[in-house]
């Protein structure tokens, strides 16, 4: 029987934290997604969710913290992929 597939996080966020406005906005995040499936992120109006989108994709800058894609920690390759809403 073959080894297991290698099975490493695809995304590790360790310790984030992002500021905006003078303020705190993500504080201490802590994250690791599994290698396959779908991840939602819910939660009420002004709880980070797009400001923590915004860190994945490189958007805002963290103010400390890391935030590692894949083994070695590069950026978003091809099959990553980011959904963003429009407000209006």
């Amino acid at each position: 029987m073959a080894d297991a597939p290698d099975m490493r996080l695809p995304l590790r966020i360790e310790g984030l934290v992002v500021e905006a406005g003078g303020r705190r906005v993500l504080d201490g995040i802590d994250l690791e997604l599994a290698t396959r499936g779908v991840t939602a992120i819910i939660g009420p109006n002004g709880a980070g969710k797009s400001t923590l989108l915004r860190a994945l994709d490189g958007r805002a800058a963290p103010a400390a913290g890391r935030v590692a894609f894949g083994r070695d920690g590069a950026a978003p390759g091809p099959r990553r992929a980011f959904v963003f809403q429009k407000t209006a």
